[in-house]
C-alpha cells in the first residue's frame, strides 16, 4: 500500500503477515523519495521480482528512475532486490556491518525465503552488496534533498541503519523499529540496543 508521507516523501507498507508466494518476500515497509534528480529508494524488497513491484508503486508516482538504493540492514526484504535495481544503474549504499551481515546469512536467507515462497517467486534473485559503505554515518545529497545516514549499532540486525532527513523532518528506521508487526529476535539480533 502507497502512502505518502509528506511532499515527495513515500511510504510502502507491506503486508504485515509472513513473506508468501503472492507478496514475493515484501513483507515491511519501504520508502522512497522522489528528488530533482532522481528516485532514492530505501529498501530494493526481498526478491527481483518483489522489487520489480517496488518500482511499479513509484512510477505511479514519478516517472523519475530510482538512481539510488539504501539498504536499512541486513534482513532479506532489505536487500535482495538490489540486482533489479544495480541492473536499472542505481548507486546501492549500506552500512559495513549490514553488508557483512548478508555476505554471513546469504545461503540461510535464501533457503528459508525459497522455503517460503518458492522457486518460481525466486527466479532472478541474486545477492548483490551494496558498493558504497559507511561506518557510522554518511551524508548523501541529491538535489534539494539531504540523506543522513546512520548506523549506531546493532539492533534487529547487526548493521541496521536509520535515515534522517533533517528538511523534511521524517525518518525512515527500518527494522529498528517495529509497528503493527511482531519483531521476529534472532542470533543475530539485540534487542537490548
Amino acid at each position: 500500500m502507497l502512502q505518502k508521507v509528506t511532499g515527495e516523501v513515500y511510504a510502502i507498507v507491506g503486508e504485515l503477515d509472513n513473506r508468501t508466494a503472492d507478496n514475493l518476500g515484501n513483507n515491511a515497509t519501504f520508502g522512497f523519495v522522489v528528488t530533482a534528480e532522481g528516485v532514492v529508494l530505501i529498501d530494493s524488497g526481498g526478491t527481483y521480482q518483489g522489487a520489480q513491484e517496488i518500482e511499479q508503486l513509484i512510477k505511479t508516482v514519478t516517472d523519475k528512475p530510482v538512481v539510488t538504493v539504501i539498504n536499512t540492514g541486513g534482513q532479506d526484504h532489505r536487500w535482495l532486490g538490489n540486482g533489479y535495481y544495480k541492473e536499472l544503474g542505481a548507486q546501492i549504499i549500506a552500512s559495513e556491518d549490514a553488508v557483512n551481515d548478508q555476505k554471513a546469512r546469504t545461503q540461510d536467507q535464501f533457503i528459508m525465503l525459497g522455503n517460503l515462497i518458492g522457486d518460481k517467486g525466486m527466479k532472478g534473485t541474486d545477492a548483490v552488496y551494496a558498493e558504497i559503505t559507511f561506518k557510522e554515518k554518511l551524508e548523501l545529497e541529491l538535489g534539494d534533498t539531504t540523506f543522513m545516514i546512520y548506523h549506531v549499532g546493532q539492533a534487529h540486525t547487526p548493521g541496521d541503519s536509520f535515515i534522517w532527513l533533517p528538511r523534511e523532518k521524517v525518518m525512515f528506521t527500518g527494522d529498528i523499529v517495529y509497528v503493527d508487526r511482531m519483531l521476529g529476535v534472532g542470533t543475530q539480533s539485540n534487542s537490548k540496543s
